[in-house]
Protein backbone atom coordinates (compact mmCIF):
# COMPACT_ATOMS: atom_id res chain seq x y z
CA UNK A 1 0.00 0.00 0.00
CA UNK A 2 1.64 3.32 -1.27
CA UNK A 3 2.27 5.71 1.99
CA UNK A 4 -1.04 8.00 0.79
CA UNK A 5 -2.79 5.31 0.68
CA UNK A 6 -2.46 4.29 4.27
CA UNK A 7 -2.28 8.11 5.71
CA UNK A 8 -6.00 7.52 3.94
CA UNK A 9 -6.67 4.93 5.74
CA UNK A 10 -5.59 5.90 9.06
CA UNK A 11 -7.23 9.58 8.51
CA UNK A 12 -10.89 7.51 8.87
CA UNK A 13 -10.20 5.00 11.96
CA UNK A 14 -12.84 6.10 14.62
CA UNK A 15 -11.65 6.97 17.71
CA UNK A 16 -12.85 4.63 20.89
CA UNK A 17 -15.19 6.34 23.36
CA UNK A 18 -14.28 7.48 26.50
CA UNK A 19 -15.96 4.17 28.28
CA UNK A 20 -14.15 2.34 25.65
CA UNK A 21 -11.27 3.46 25.97
CA UNK A 22 -11.26 3.03 29.62
CA UNK A 23 -12.26 -0.37 29.37
CA UNK A 24 -9.37 -1.45 27.22
CA UNK A 25 -6.95 0.38 29.81
CA UNK A 26 -8.05 -1.30 32.76
CA UNK A 27 -7.95 -4.59 31.16
CA UNK A 28 -4.49 -3.71 29.43
CA UNK A 29 -4.28 -7.04 27.64
CA UNK A 30 -2.44 -8.02 24.58
CA UNK A 31 -5.32 -7.41 22.56
CA UNK A 32 -6.99 -4.27 24.68
CA UNK A 33 -3.15 -2.92 23.57
CA UNK A 34 -3.54 -3.80 19.74
CA UNK A 35 -6.86 -2.22 19.53
CA UNK A 36 -5.32 0.96 21.51
CA UNK A 37 -1.92 1.34 19.07
CA UNK A 38 -4.87 1.07 16.04
CA UNK A 39 -7.44 3.12 17.47
CA UNK A 40 -5.02 5.83 18.21
CA UNK A 41 -3.10 6.22 14.76
CA UNK A 42 -5.46 9.38 13.61
CA UNK A 43 -3.28 11.28 16.32
CA UNK A 44 0.22 9.86 14.28
CA UNK A 45 -2.06 11.64 10.81
CA UNK A 46 -2.90 14.75 12.79
CA UNK A 47 0.14 15.29 13.75
CA UNK A 48 1.90 14.95 10.20
CA UNK A 49 -0.72 17.08 8.85
CA UNK A 50 0.24 20.15 11.85
CA UNK A 51 3.81 20.26 11.80
CA UNK A 52 3.77 19.65 7.52
CA UNK A 53 7.33 18.14 6.80
CA UNK A 54 8.71 18.32 3.31
CA UNK A 55 7.73 15.71 0.94
CA UNK A 56 11.26 13.91 1.40
CA UNK A 57 10.15 13.48 5.19
CA UNK A 58 6.45 12.17 5.18
CA UNK A 59 7.11 8.70 5.29
CA UNK A 60 10.06 8.81 8.12
CA UNK A 61 7.77 11.40 10.28
CA UNK A 62 4.76 8.93 10.04
CA UNK A 63 6.87 5.94 10.77
CA UNK A 64 8.72 8.10 13.98
CA UNK A 65 4.67 9.29 14.95
CA UNK A 66 4.18 5.62 15.15
CA UNK A 67 6.58 4.24 16.95
CA UNK A 68 6.05 7.18 19.70
CA UNK A 69 2.43 6.29 19.83
CA UNK A 70 3.27 2.52 20.66
CA UNK A 71 5.59 3.89 23.05
CA UNK A 72 3.09 6.35 24.17
CA UNK A 73 0.45 3.23 24.85
CA UNK A 74 3.44 1.03 26.76
CA UNK A 75 4.44 3.73 29.20
CA UNK A 76 0.70 5.48 29.65
CA UNK A 77 -0.47 5.23 33.00
CA UNK A 78 -4.44 5.79 32.73
CA UNK A 79 -5.91 7.87 35.46
CA UNK A 80 -2.56 9.76 36.44
CA UNK A 81 -3.54 13.51 35.61
CA UNK A 82 -3.51 13.59 31.64
CA UNK A 83 -5.80 11.96 29.19
CA UNK A 84 -4.21 9.47 26.55
CA UNK A 85 -4.87 11.55 23.80
CA UNK A 86 -2.91 14.48 25.02
CA UNK A 87 -0.10 12.96 26.32
CA UNK A 88 0.21 10.94 22.83
CA UNK A 89 0.06 13.84 20.74
CA UNK A 90 2.82 15.28 22.05
CA UNK A 91 4.90 12.97 22.26
CA UNK A 92 4.11 12.11 18.70
CA UNK A 93 4.25 15.73 17.45
CA UNK A 94 7.98 15.84 19.68
CA UNK A 95 9.06 12.68 18.29
CA UNK A 96 8.39 14.01 14.62
CA UNK A 97 10.07 17.35 15.71
CA UNK A 98 13.11 15.61 16.79
CA UNK A 99 13.39 14.31 13.10
CA UNK A 100 12.96 17.67 11.56
CA UNK A 101 15.61 19.36 13.61
CA UNK A 102 18.04 16.45 12.85
CA UNK A 103 17.33 16.66 9.42
CA UNK A 104 19.00 19.56 6.93
CA UNK A 105 16.39 19.47 4.50
CA UNK A 106 13.58 20.86 6.90
CA UNK A 107 13.53 24.18 8.54
CA UNK A 108 11.73 24.24 11.81
CA UNK A 109 9.25 27.38 12.17
CA UNK A 110 7.83 29.43 14.97
CA UNK A 111 5.58 27.58 15.99
CA UNK A 112 7.07 23.95 15.95
CA UNK A 113 9.98 26.38 18.27
CA UNK A 114 7.16 26.98 20.34
CA UNK A 115 6.22 23.27 20.61
CA UNK A 116 9.55 22.45 21.71
CA UNK A 117 10.17 24.97 24.42
CA UNK A 118 6.54 23.45 25.82
CA UNK A 119 8.18 20.16 25.84
CA UNK A 120 11.30 20.72 27.46
CA UNK A 121 8.75 21.20 30.22
CA UNK A 122 7.74 18.35 30.98
CA UNK A 123 10.59 16.35 28.89
CA UNK A 124 11.98 13.13 30.40
CA UNK A 125 15.75 12.04 29.72
CA UNK A 126 14.28 10.38 26.68
CA UNK A 127 14.73 13.29 23.62
CA UNK A 128 11.36 14.88 23.05
CA UNK A 129 9.41 12.42 24.90
CA UNK A 130 7.27 13.34 28.11
CA UNK A 131 7.48 12.03 31.31
CA UNK A 132 3.70 11.75 32.56
CA UNK A 133 3.94 13.31 35.78
CA UNK A 134 5.72 16.21 35.06
CA UNK A 135 2.95 17.09 32.21
CA UNK A 136 0.46 16.59 34.64
CA UNK A 137 2.12 19.11 36.95
CA UNK A 138 2.40 21.45 33.77
CA UNK A 139 -1.07 21.11 32.55
CA UNK A 140 -2.08 21.95 36.76
CA UNK A 141 0.35 24.93 36.48
CA UNK A 142 -1.47 26.25 33.42
CA UNK A 143 -4.33 27.14 35.24
CA UNK A 144 -3.01 29.36 37.86
CA UNK A 145 -1.98 31.37 34.58
CA UNK A 146 -3.75 34.31 33.81
CA UNK A 147 -6.88 33.62 31.12
CA UNK A 148 -5.22 34.70 28.02
CA UNK A 149 -2.14 32.66 28.78
CA UNK A 150 -4.25 29.86 29.30
CA UNK A 151 -6.61 29.88 26.88
CA UNK A 152 -3.22 30.24 24.43
CA UNK A 153 -1.63 27.05 26.01
CA UNK A 154 -4.59 24.90 26.04
CA UNK A 155 -5.82 26.09 22.77
CA UNK A 156 -2.45 25.09 21.08
CA UNK A 157 -1.58 22.05 23.34
CA UNK A 158 -5.00 20.62 24.53
CA UNK A 159 -7.37 21.32 21.80
CA UNK A 160 -4.61 21.03 19.01
CA UNK A 161 -5.44 24.06 17.55
CA UNK A 162 -3.04 26.02 15.35
CA UNK A 163 -1.94 29.57 16.25
CA UNK A 164 -4.22 31.40 13.84
CA UNK A 165 -7.04 29.33 15.16
CA UNK A 166 -6.52 30.27 18.70
CA UNK A 167 -5.65 34.03 17.77
CA UNK A 168 -9.01 34.22 15.84
CA UNK A 169 -10.91 32.41 18.83
CA UNK A 170 -9.02 35.15 21.09
CA UNK A 171 -9.76 38.10 18.82
CA UNK A 172 -5.93 39.42 18.36
CA UNK A 173 -3.18 38.53 15.84
CA UNK A 174 -0.63 35.61 15.51
CA UNK A 175 2.16 37.43 15.90
CA UNK A 176 0.41 38.58 19.19
CA UNK A 177 -0.31 35.04 20.56
CA UNK A 178 3.49 34.40 20.05
CA UNK A 179 4.18 36.88 22.32
CA UNK A 180 1.43 35.56 24.96
CA UNK A 181 2.66 32.01 24.12
CA UNK A 182 6.34 32.91 25.42
CA UNK A 183 5.26 34.91 28.55
CA UNK A 184 3.46 31.98 29.52
CA UNK A 185 6.24 29.69 28.98
CA UNK A 186 8.67 31.70 31.08
CA UNK A 187 5.67 32.26 34.02
CA UNK A 188 5.64 28.15 33.07
CA UNK A 189 9.24 27.61 33.62
CA UNK A 190 9.66 29.97 36.89
CA UNK A 191 6.92 27.78 38.69
CA UNK A 192 7.62 24.70 37.47
CA UNK A 193 11.08 24.46 37.79
CA UNK A 194 10.62 26.48 41.57
CA UNK A 195 8.50 23.70 42.76
CA UNK A 196 10.83 20.96 41.60
CA UNK A 197 13.76 22.62 43.98
CA UNK A 198 11.52 23.10 46.61
CA UNK A 199 10.35 19.13 46.41
CA UNK A 200 14.07 17.94 45.67
CA UNK A 201 15.43 20.26 48.98
CA UNK A 202 12.31 18.53 50.84
CA UNK A 203 13.53 15.09 49.87
CA UNK A 204 17.41 15.51 50.60
CA UNK A 205 16.21 16.95 53.59
CA UNK A 206 14.23 13.37 54.67
CA UNK A 207 16.72 11.43 53.77
CA UNK A 208 19.69 13.32 55.49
Amino acid sequence: MALSQAIDAVSRIKLLTPREEETLWRKFTPEARAKLILSYQPLVVGALKRLAPSDALIEDCFSEGLVALIRSVDRFRFGIGVSFSTYARLRIKGAMLDLLRKSARDAVGAEEADLGRFLSLAASDEPYALNQDRLAEVLRAIDNLCEKERAVLKGLYIDDRSRTEVAESLGVTPARISQIHARAIRRLRGRVFARRRRLSLQLAGKQG
